[in-house]
């Protein structure tokens, strides 16, 4: 690796008398670090020894310092540019604050002899520029990013952003109609009461089953069936009076659940409520009714031959 360091002379003070006092340095990268004296610089050039002035040792400094922070603050501007451009400009702000501070110490503080407009210009307008050219940078990826939102890729497809996006939008929409259903629950809408029980079936289990329970209460028929189909993985025995209303409120598949109970201790019950669950448009109602049906034909047939 290649280091670049040595002794230079840095922070010229002008004198009265036409000279300049600096202060001697070492270097690393010509970034001032350690000083090691002061140094008389006469108007033909030639250098003396002299003792540190405190002025100069506090200018070479600030004036190679703080163009390196500068320029730290500027590539920190544009990563902040690319976020936000809010927070981004802040940075922008707060890097030209630095470089006005810094360019102070080479054409004002220290200096006796007025600058002419083209070193001046030149001195002033070209960190600007570069700083502008990053802040534009930093701006125009800001914009690519959000205009990439929308966009899409070489074969066609949306991009990963506008696949985010419309997911985002999706999912606030969802909630937006999950909470006017609920509200209208809570205005006793028994039919909506069921269609949230169903929305928070997997992921608020009891939330779910009190939705449920309040279609129920309002003689919704299908959510008298879904709470006893939810509550009777816990309690089986909650179940029977929940199908029996369901059945009731004229819900062929309650009538058609409650039969399967009597299946075994009142054949008879059964074949009523698999035929009430038929008349009422239940397919599982048909069907178990023609099953418990079918050995009495046999039977009749046998009867007959």
């Amino acid at each position: 690796m290649f280091i670049i360091y040595g002794v230079r002379s840095y922070g010229a003070v002008d004198c009265e008398d036409g000279s300049q006092h600096a202060t001697r340095f070492v270097h690393a990268y010509y970034l001032p670090l350690i000083p090691m004296g002061g140094v008389r610089i006469s108007p033909a050039g030639d250098e003396q020894a002299a003792s540190i002035d405190l002025k100069s040792l506090m200018l070479a400094y600030a004036r190679v310092w703080g163009f390196a922070l500068a320029v730290g603050l500027a590539f920190n501007a544009y990563f902040e540019l690319e976020k936000s451009l809010v927070s981004g400009l802040v940075w922008t702000g707060l890097t030209a604050g630095l470089l006005l501070a810094t360019l102070a110490t080479w054409f004002k503080v220290g200096v006796r002899r007025e600058s002419s407009p083209v070193s001046l210009g030149l001195g002033i307008g070209i960190p600007f520029l570069a700083l502008a050219i990053v802040a534009g940078a930093g701006v125009n990826e800001n914009l690519r990013r959000k205009i990439s939102r929308y966009s899409f890729d070489s074969n066609g497809a949306p991009s990963a952003e506008l696949i985010a996006l419309a997911k985002a939008e999706t999912e606030r929409e969802q909630q937006a109609a999950f909470e006017k259903k609920q509200a209208r629950c809570d205005a006793g809408e028994a039919a909506v009461c069921n269609d949230v029980g169903y929305a928070l079936a997997k992921t608020d289990k009891a939330a779910s089953i009190a939705a449920y329970q309040k279609g129920c209460d309002l003689d919704y028929a299908m959510s008298c069936f879904n709470l006893a189909l939810n509550v009777g993985k816990t309690e089986p025995a909650k179940s029977p009076p929940l199908y029996e209303r369901a059945c009731e409120l004229g819900y062929g598949d309650g009538c058609n659940n409650l039969a399967t109970g009597f299946e075994k201790s009142d054949r008879k019950r059964a074949v009523e409520l698999f035929g009430k669950a038929c008349k009422l448009e239940s397919a599982l109602g048909c069907k178990n009714l023609a099953r418990l049906q079918e050995p009495a034909k046999k039977k009749s047939r046998a009867k007959r031959g």
